[in-house]
Formats: structure tokens, sequence, C-alpha cells
């Protein structure tokens, strides 16, 4: 049995690859303490210890703001990964990104010989640059290359969310025999497959679902349920989540007239099945698709049900 602490800039419940990673560990035996944004659901699930830090997320555009978040949580990640690490040496430190700097709360405990794997869930660089534009967001974005390259020097092993996202990292000067590919993927004790004599053949839902931002290219999948309004009159897309492109996503379904075809749902709580009569029902009529109609390397993909 192994001792495992996580670090990650997130809450528990909501981030369905840190639940999905933190729970498998536990399931094959390991010692599982998880540090994460405070929310209700502390303490032990599922076989891993849920342990609140109280530092409030910030979302919005401010590089202050981001600076300063991260700073609080970096200090107070760290300060309870020593103290932890002094009552009990981990074998393991697993960080997840963003941001990828946050690997450095792990260095008392690499100090104390625990291996650390840094699991980056996005690249960092390509984000900035998109959220902040022009000069300073290519000079930010720059920037962020180095503290990527350092974030990942100081890692013992590095995962990638997948084959790009892997091939990318190589580009900027991570080697390759250092990263492994762990691909996001839909939990089955939740996604079940359905028989096809419960599927009706004129249904066709499309469901995309996780952070709403500009990069992703959500509006591509929006602009092509339009184009396949006469060719497939019976297709519909469902989107599931929240982000900084919410509004502008909203603006474009009533521009292009597919409020009838187009459903937004906000996202539920990681495990949490929906009312059978409301989108769940959808969900089991999905055959086996999904979107990723992204612009660029970003890296975290959205699973395919």
């Amino acid at each position: 049995m192994a001792h495992v602490l996580m670090i990650a800039y997130t809450t528990y419940v909501h981030d369905g690859r840190v639940k999905r990673q933190a729970q498998a560990l536990a399931e094959r035996g390991d010692h599982v303490d998880l540090l994460c944004l405070a929310n209700p659901h502390e303490g032990l699930h599922c076989g891993v210890n849920v342990i609140g830090l109280k530092v409030r997320r910030y979302r919005g555009n401010s590089k202050t703001g981001y600076f300063r978040t991260y700073l609080g949580f970096f200090v107070a990640a760290g300060a309870r990964a020593l103290k932890l690490a002094l009552r009990k040496r981990y074998d393991v430190v697993i960080v997840c990104t963003m941001p990828d700097a946050a690997v450095l709360c792990a260095l008392p405990l690499k100090l104390l010989g625990s291996k650390v794997v840094l699991d980056m869930h996005d690249t960092m660089p390509e984000l900035y640059r998109e959220k902040f534009g022009g000069r300073r967001g290519t000079i930010g974005a720059r920037l962020l290359g180095f503290e990527e390259l350092a974030s990942t020097w100081f890692a013992n092993r590095v995962l990638a969310v997948h084959d790009l996202h892997k091939a990318r990292l190589e580009e900027a000067g991570v080697r390759h025999d250092k990263i492994a590919v762990v691909l996001n993927s839909p939990d089955p004790r939740i996604f079940a497959g359905t028989s096809n004599h419960d599927v009706r053949q004129e249904d066709f839902t499309v469901l995309c679902h996780g952070t709403i931002a500009e990069r992703l290219g959500l509006d591509v999948a929006i602009q092509a349920i339009a184009c396949l309004r006469d060719r497939a009159p019976n297709i519909r897309l469902l989107i599931v989540g929240a982000g900084d492109y919410l509004t502008e996503c909203r603006s474009l379904v009533t521009r292009l007239d597919l409020d009838d075809r187009v459903r937004f749902e906000p996202r539920a709580e990681s495990g949490q099945q929906r009312d059978a009569s409301d989108a769940s029902g959808e969900i089991a009529r999905i055959r086996q698709t999904g979107h990723s109609g992204r612009r660029g390397p970003s890296a975290n993909d959205r699973a395919l049900l």
C-alpha cells in the first residue's frame, strides 16, 4: 500500500479527473489524502480523505486577482502538506494543474524523499494568450512557457491528457520518456451503455460538457447545428457546464434561431445523477458522440460518451 498525497486547485466534487484519479488509487488499496479548495464534501469519501483549504477560487480578468489567489493556495497547500508529511511519509505527491507552479507545494516533500507527479490538465501559455490577448498576452504566454518547462523539470513524472498534449509538451522541451498519457474518460458506473431497443432512431443528441471557453470552439458546434437544420431536423445539442464564454454562446444560439435545438444546463456535481425526466433522459439516447471543435492545442478534452 502506497501513501499518496494529491494537491489540486479545484473542488473535489466538481473535478471528475481529480475525483476518479483519487478514487482509483483508493480502490487499489492506497492511502490517499487530497488537498483542495474548501467545499461541503470534505472528510472521507470512497476511501479518499478530502482536506479543504479555505482559499477562495478566483474567476475573472484580473492578473493580480489570479496571482493573489494562486499565491494564497501555494502557501496554504505547502504548509498543510509539510504538516501532514511530518506525521507520515508520502511515497508519491500528485500535483494537478492549473497552475503549473502548484508543483512547488510539493518541494518540502520532495526534499523528504517523496516522488512528484505533475498531472497537467491544460496548457497555461495558450490559455493566458487567449484570455488576455494583445502584446502583453503574448509576453505573458512566453513567460508561462518557461514556467511550464521549469515545473515539468521539477517533477519526476508528467501526465498529459492525450497524445496531442504529449506532443505539445515534447515540442516545449519536456523529455518524451518523462511523459505518460492518462486520458479523460467517463465513469462507466455512471454512464452505462444502453440497449439499441431503447433508442429511437429519429433522435440524435450531441452532448458537450465541461468548461465553456472560446478556445474550446463550442461556437463551431452551435454553427454546425444550424447548418444541419434541414438535413437532420431531429439533431439536438445539449451543453452542460459553465464558463466565461457562456453568454456569447447563448447569444449565438438566439441569433441563429436555435433555441428549440440547443439547450444549456448547469453542471452537476461529479457523480450526481440528473433527474431521469430531464437531462439524463437525453444522455441515455446519445449515439456515442461528442464534440472537440477547439481552435488551438488546449489540452483538457471533453470525454466522448
